[in-house]
């Protein structure tokens, strides 16, 4: 979102969120309707809504961040028309859908955060781990990746464009990774794409600023407690 733009959404709207699969008549039947449930209900969803739009416009070019911005506005014209009564109910379902269907488009950016790692015994072993942080702010996450040989680990700093996450690394030590030290950072070293459950982490290869890819490895989110299971599927 550019400056300006802010603070304008601040000023002129309420912007809501809303409770999926919920109708009006329902929520206000199961008692939703008191006041201060509904204004911390609807902080939320605003909330939600903001943190989507912000990922989502961070994704775009330059082209495609004016025409959400536009499609933004008009979407706050109907949404003052619709809940121009001001019911509180009102104003949170029409945020909440709205922010569902910004998640839906933000797609990988907002899905993608979190803690991902692959682990194999096969060869020399593989051990690879990615931190990914919550949008919106600057994308700095921590990155490992090593077999039972060799391995490095360091930062990284990410960019959103067209969703994908393409990544600069940089080591914490002078190891065999051949990235800049922290907190220097070199060219785009590889790009992520999540697939459900699924972290494709894609690499650079041939001569710098070709743009070429190749797939490297396939992260899993990491449970809670535990580590990922490890892949058996040996290859030669």
């Amino acid at each position: 979102m550019r400056k300006g733009m802010g603070y304008w959404l601040a000023a002129c709207l309420m912007i809501t969120a809303a409770l999926p699969g919920h109708t009006a008549p329902q929520l206000a039947s199961q008692g939703y309707d008191a006041p201060a449930q509904q204004d911390h209900a609807f902080d939320e969803e605003d909330m939600r809504l903001n943190i989507a739009y912000k990922a989502l416009a961070a994704s775009l070019d330059d082209t495609k961040r004016l025409a959400l911005r536009d499609e933004e506005r008009a979407w706050l014209r109907d949404f003052e028309q619709t809940c121009a009564k001001g019911k509180n109910y009102c104003r949170r379902i029409h945020t909440a859908n709205r922010a569902d269907e910004l998640e839906r488009r933000v797609g990988g950016v907002a899905s993608m955060s979190g803690e991902w790692g692959y682990r194999t015994d096969c060869n020399l072993g593989h051990d690879a781990e990615l931190s990914i942080p919550k949008p919106p702010g600057d994308i700095v996450g921590n990155w490992s990746d090593g077999t039972r040989q060799s391995g490095s680990q360091g930062d990284f700093r990410g960019e959103w464009r067209d969703g994908r996450l393409y990544v600069r690394f940089c080591e914490r030590d002078d190891t065999s990774g051949g990235f800049p030290l922290c907190p220097a950072f070199g060219d785009v070293d590889a790009y992520l794409v999540v697939d459900g459950q699924n972290l494709f982490w894609f690499r650079a290869v041939g001569p710098v600023g070709e743009g070429h890819f190749e797939k490297y490895v396939t992260l899993a989110r990491k449970p809670r407690y535990g580590d990922v299971p490890k892949d058996k599927h040996c290859h030669e």
